[in-house]
């Protein structure tokens, strides 16, 4: 197999060499919006439950700011896990595998299901391709779509739709997308390398409780030329964390000229 993954450390290997992941390429654009979330999860817990912070208080300084520091990891790492859930019973929905209501303990995830649902009914969605690793060794990144397919309104028009179950939905999601679009292959079942087939449309699909929404992502190519620079980010910055590991030595040349 010419393309293979990890999980551990979540990398990849294209031809015996590292490839860029697509989604850790992603992680170098601006989150501002988890700066404030953070604190204001933080602000929170701190003005709604007075006395789990007078309990944590009283185990002195260092514990409490470490627990007030751990909030955010913690409510992450939830709502990862229940997120990564959902989209694995999306795409068993995608895949035609019908889901069991009486088996799925948190009604949201339930609900989110039967939006989704809905809606590949409402647009007649036919996919082709489900959950199938890509590749680039013209750039050198790798990654897994969720789905490529076509809708009832135009046969003739490939979408690549992403899914997301957060509470929002964000453009930069094109490079993502655009990223897996326009790869040059994936490997289908058994591990061969196929050639992708053209891209039309990307999409990213908000899926929540009894609703989901397509958001059009716009032109591929501008978003992937978006994405090979934020590649370019991502490569050079061993680059710069060296600039800073060792200060100049200028105290014997200062001394010398006085």
């Amino acid at each position: 197999m010419t393309l293979t993954f990890t999980h551990n450390g979540h990398r990849y290997q294209l031809d015996g060499s590292k490839a860029d992941s697509v989604t850790t390429i992603c992680g170098v654009l601006p989150k501002g919006g988890l700066v404030y979330w953070a604190a204001k999860l933080i602000a929170e817990a701190v003005a709604d439950q007075p006395s789990t912070i007078d309990a944590v208080r009283a185990l002195g300084r260092d514990a409490m700011i470490a627990a007030l520091r751990a909030l955010p990891d913690q409510a992450r790492d939830k709502a990862g896990k229940r997120g990564t859930l959902l989209h694995d019973l999306a795409t068993g929905l995608v895949k035609g595998e019908p889901f069991e209501a009486d088996l799925i303990a948190d009604p949201d995830i339930e609900a989110c299901l039967v939006g989704l649902a809905r809606w590949f009914d409402d647009v007649g969605f036919e996919a082709e391709l489900i959950e199938r690793p890509v590749g680039s060794r013209a750039h050198r990144y790798a990654g897994r779509f969720d789905v490529v397919g076509t809708m009832e309104r135009d046969r003739s028009e490939r979408w690549l739709i992403d899914f997301k179950t957060s509470s929002g939905v964000y453009g930069d999601t094109a490079l993502q997308t655009a990223a897996y679009a326009r790869a040059e292959f994936y490997l289908d079942d058994v591990g061969t390398e196929r050639a992708m087939p053209h891209v039309d449309r990307i999409g990213v699909l908000h899926v929540r409780p009894d609703l989901a929404e397509l958001y059009d992502l716009g032109d591929i190519d501008v978003a992937l030329a978006e994405f090979l620079a934020a590649q370019t980010i991502y490569r050079s910055a061993q680059r710069r964390d060296a600039l800073v590991r060792e200060p100049l030595q200028l105290s014997n040349v200062v001394r010398a000229l006085f």
